[in-house]
């Protein structure tokens, strides 16, 4: 009798060891299940967050190189007339009368080859400033190639306005340095439409030159314009 109640308490102690090893086994099969499902959900977040960043990525592209296209375009125009023209060339009614740039462009300058102002777009501006030690003037002085500039943010003495410049070098034929034509670019317009986007919850937006400063950027504030992005390494793998 002792002996079959002992087998007994043996079977179900069995029975249990057995049934709380299965119960584990169970249990950690869950947790595997719910541990790759995690998983897989973060890889599919993680693949549609860098899906949305991109599809980001080409319309700011897009938007700022349209901008800029736009602008040089306007500016070597106005280059191609001014030099037609000579001394004659009215810049006030060229710009009204071909183009309107009420919001992306702040002003057109140019400016003669001694680096002083000849005529801006800008109603009382201060004639014949000097802008001889500006580095959009500078860079063209002794270049030999037709390039863009684009600038810093920099305090506009023709407009009292921050401004990026946009600028190409004139040119005589022979390679004769003549002068500058200066497109001023409105920084908070450029934001403005990154601001009227929803990036979502910690998404930002700024457009940072290869020098690392800032042009524009949603929420832009006077601290942040021309502000030198020190940031993570994403930015070093782009430039």
């Amino acid at each position: 009798m002792a002996h079959s109640q002992f087998s007994a308490q043996k079977s179900v102690r069995h029975i249990i060891a057995l049934a709380t090893a299965l119960g584990f086994g169970v249990i950690g099969m869950v947790w595997t299940a719910v541990e790759m499902d995690i998983r897989q959900e973060q890889a599919f977040a993680q693949r549609t967050a860098s899906q949305t960043a991109q599809n980001y990525a080409r319309l700011f592209d897009e938007h700022i190189r349209q901008a800029v296209n736009e602008t040089d375009n306007t500016i070597k125009f106005i280059r191609q007339d001014y030099m037609r023209a000579g001394g004659m060339f009215d810049l006030q009614a060229w710009v009204k009368n071909q183009y309107s740039f009420k919001d992306l462009a702040l002003q057109f300058t140019i400016i003669g080859a001694d680096g002083r102002m000849e005529t801006t777009t800008t109603a009382g501006a201060t004639p014949r400033v000097d802008l001889s030690d500006r580095e959009h003037f500078r860079v063209h002085v002794d270049a030999r190639q037709d390039n863009l500039f684009i600038s810093k943010p920099v305090l506009g003495r023709a407009s009292g306005r921050w401004s990026i410049q946009l600028t190409r070098r004139i040119a005589d034929p022979d390679g004769t340095f003549r002068g500058v034509i200066v497109a001023s670019l409105d920084p908070y317009y450029l934001s403005r439409f990154y601001e009227s986007i929803d990036l979502g919850k910690g998404g930002g937006i700024a457009v940072v030159g290869r020098d690392r400063i800032v042009r524009a950027m949603a929420g832009l504030t006077r601290q942040t314009l021309g502000s030198r992005y020190e940031s993570e390494a994403g930015l070093s793998r782009a430039l």
